[in-house]
């Protein structure tokens, strides 16, 4: 293992640990802050196409999120994991209760039989999870490069926006040249344009 990856792993296992130990209440309360900013964003409101990831542990919470953008007549696109391809697949939901179901790493994902595959060029923001995150925009994902992966592939209009807590902002991440960027950071105490560097307290 060579010395990036090493402090990638050490780094991960902290802020995750640091994220586990939060309450439920606190995982609450924080993911509704954040839903709230992001439900008030621009960008939000003019897209048609979302995709969400859904949320697992201590991740900001994303079911009452995506069930309330699915009330708005949005396109909402979720991501299965095809371990053996090492990639992702995306799919239209309609229905969280009913078009979900327990995946390869134990998170929900859409039933494939049952929803649509949905076209990547039209997706017109990701909300990506992950471990750690910087004011630049760089992120340290889960280790599997899942993301990194599919992220590479999409159109540079698309926005890629991360949904985190704030102990998960730390000053630096080592990157590598597979690791892709985020347009935008949101956490229950600002926004962050890793674009230009500005940020939104709040």
């Amino acid at each position: 293992m060579n010395e990036i990856r090493k402090v990638k792993v050490s780094l991960r296992k902290n802020i995750l640990d640091e994220r586990d130990s939060l309450s439920l209440e606190k995982l609450k309360a924080k993911s509704l802050s954040i839903k709230k900013v992001l439900f008030d964003l621009a960008v939000y409101k003019n897209a048609n196409n979302i995709m969400y990831y859904v949320s697992f542990r201590s991740e900001v919470m994303t079911d009452s999120a995506i069930k309330e953008t699915l009330a708005k007549n949005k396109n909402i696109i979720i991501p299965r994991v095809v371990k053996h391809l090492r990639l992702i697949k995306t799919f239209s939901i309609k229905d969280f209760n009913n078009d979900l179901t327990i995946g390869e790493y134990g998170i929900l994902e859409p039933k494939p039989m049952q929803c649509a595959r949905a076209k990547t060029d039209e997706i017109d923001i990701v909300l990506v999870p992950g471990s750690a995150f910087s004011v630049e925009g760089d992120r340290l994902g889960y280790g599997a490069g899942y993301y990194d992966r599919f992220l590479s592939k999409l159109p540079d209009r698309v926005k890629k926006i991360a949904l985190a807590f704030d102990l998960q902002i730390v000053q630096n991440i080592p990157t590598e040249a597979t690791d892709i960027k985020m347009d935008m950071i949101i956490t229950e105490k600002r926004v962050i344009d890793c674009n230009s560097e500005k940020e939104e307290s709040y």
